[in-house]
């Protein structure tokens, strides 16, 4: 048996009058506008960026206490200045967090899960003290190596 090939051609006309040129233009120009003013506003690079300038400010706060409570421990400062010293590092550490950058959602669960879940940041007495000046530390210095 022999089959019948054959091509059926359907055009379509259609009459585009000046006005629906203008909306399609309208559309298309508001449509990249908004893309641009997504990219200016999320940039991934600035956040980055933002985020490693917090956490080096928190990692010196972090610094300034443990020298504070080793010079407590070691009676280098009295009570009064040692207190005069922890209100200051509340402050500095009260304006890193106020412009410290935005956490969304995704990063927050993330972090919740990491923290609560995994458990992530619970330490040894053997961890912490290896973060502690000698006189601070639970353990003795023998026990690190």
């Amino acid at each position: 048996m022999r089959r019948a090939n054959f091509t059926i051609r359907v055009e379509f006309r259609v009459s585009v009058g000046p006005d629906i040129i203008k909306l399609l233009a309208i559309r298309d120009t508001s449509l990249t506008l908004l893309v641009t003013i997504h990219q200016f506003r999320f940039n991934p690079e600035q956040v980055i960026q933002a985020h490693r300038t917090c956490a080096r400010k928190l990692w010196l706060i972090r610094e300034k206490y443990i020298a504070l409570i080793s010079d407590v421990a070691d009676r280098v400062t009295d009570s009064k200045s040692a207190r005069i010293r922890r209100d200051e590092l509340i402050e500095e550490l009260y304006l890193v967090y106020e412009n410290a950058p935005e956490t969304d959602k995704v990063a927050y669960e993330a972090a919740r899960k990491a923290l609560k879940v995994n458990e992530e940041m619970t330490f040894t007495d053997k961890e912490i003290d290896a973060f502690l000046p000698a006189s601070l530390r639970k353990q003795s210095s023998q026990n690190f190596g």
